[in-house]
């Protein structure tokens, strides 16, 4: 959360006021975790992120091949 923060602060861009809940709900809903099935927008095998095994309940992951073809998805649509 820091790191975001942080990159948003460096690029002079807006940090909301409930900017933490925004950022956690977007994890919550594209998160491949079996607990967040219930929020879930998109299917676990597509999930972006994810709960590392062994760490803190505050630490998340993210598959980098996962979130490569979402952002090539999204460049094929707008090109």
């Amino acid at each position: 959360m820091r790191a975001i923060r942080a990159d948003r602060g460096r690029n002079s861009r807006e940090i909301p006021q409930k900017f933490e809940e925004q950022v956690e709900r977007t994890f919550r809903r594209f998160c491949a975790d079996p607990a967040e099935a219930p929020t879930r927008a998109c299917a676990a095998e597509n999930a972006p992120f994810y709960r590392p095994q062994g760490t803190a309940g505050e630490v998340w992951a993210l598959f980098p091949d996962r979130v490569a073809a979402l952002f090539d998805v999204k460049n094929a649509a707008s090109g």
